[in-house]
């Protein structure tokens, strides 16, 4: 069985299921189980470093994007 038919089945499986029963599905499977939708949202503090943006001293590590 290849990756495309897997992902068809799993979608087929579950596409009369509610986010909930697919959520207690993973929980039996796995140890921990992530879900975007609950996490905290993470405040951003950006700093113009001239060629680069850096986000700094929020409630995460440090991390940059360098402009175009």
């Amino acid at each position: 069985m290849s990756y495309e038919d897997d992902k068809a089945q799993i979608k087929e499986d579950q596409e009369t299921l509610t986010r909930e029963e697919v959520a207690e599905m993973l929980r039996k499977k796995n140890e921990h189980v992530f879900d975007p939708e609950t996490a905290p949202k993470l405040e951003h503090r950006w700093v113009d470093r001239g060629l680069k943006m850096s986000c700094e001293g929020a409630s995460h590590p440090m991390h940059q994007s360098y402009k175009h």
